[in-house]
């Protein structure tokens, strides 16, 4: 603690109730070791803004107690008034907060039921499309068409999960339709075709090849919404037929 003399000119904030007074030069000492805490947390007041002691009575810098507190000071010195002011912005960000979490919040609902009416309205799915039952699972990945003509492939992924008897694809069965037209699958001009197309796929086994297509659109966009049937034969011993029905979107 350091003894001072101080001018007490109503720039510090007691901690007690004060008054009005004529300036004049007072004994005070200055408490180097006073720790300020605000709510909680404690705040080291820089050089220059120690706390003062007078007459048993704590002051303290009342513009960074402001400061502390979100607000600030000024000081008149035509009428000797120090004023303490909390942030006005503080409030009006809070209202913007608020505004703009409504907005969202009607923006969600809008969402929400936009979303609900398409599902509602709509059976189709995005690629990939997937079914998986009796041990297998079929994966469609994708449709593309080449650009030099209007032959396409139809990509699929089969996996023989658990099917003891084997599985295998009947490939010139696969049809693609939409809403107008209607396209079966093709072998005709197709270089490179997959042999492994025509096999039966044992267990624990996967095939990952495409099926192919022609006279399809010069662009596959034009086939958005597509309803793709395949069929599978089960058991090579004694096969029996499963037709499996995807209906997607091809984006």
């Amino acid at each position: 603690m350091k003894k001072i003399l101080a001018i007490a000119l109503g720039l510090f904030v007691g901690l007690s109730t004060f008054s009005y007074a004529t300036p004049k030069v007072v004994e005070a000492y200055l408490q180097n070791d006073f720790l300020i805490k605000v709510n909680g947390e404690f705040k080291y007041h820089p050089e220059g803004l120690k706390p003062l002691v007078y007459q048993n009575r704590t002051y303290l810098p009342a513009s960074y107690i402001a400061q502390l507190l979100g607000a600030n000071t000024t000081f008149d010195s035509d009428t000797k008034t120090v004023s303490i002011n909390s942030n006005p912005d503080v409030g009006i960000e809070q209202e913007k907060i608020k505004e703009y979490e409504e907005k969202i919040k009607i923006l969600e609902e809008k969402i929400e039921k936009l979303e609900s009416s398409t599902s509602a309205n709509s059976d189709y799915t995005k690629l990939p499309a997937r079914i998986a039952q009796n041990g297998y699972k079929l994966t469609l990945e994708g449709l593309s068409i080449r650009e030099e003509g209007n032959d396409g492939r139809l990509y699929f992924t089969l996996e023989n999960e658990d099917a003891d008897t084997g599985v295998k694809i009947d490939a010139m069965s696969t049809i693609i339709e939409t809403n107008t037209d209607k396209y079966e699958a093709s072998f005709q001009f197709q270089e490179n075709l997959d042999r492994d197309l025509f096999k039966w796929i044992r267990r624990n086994e996967e095939l990952k090849t495409y099926i192919p297509f022609s006279k399809l659109p010069e662009d596959d966009k034009e086939i958005r919404e597509m309803t793709v049937t395949v069929v599978l034969e089960i058991n090579e011993t004694y096969p029996k037929k499963e037709t499996l029905t995807f209906k997607v979107l091809n984006d």
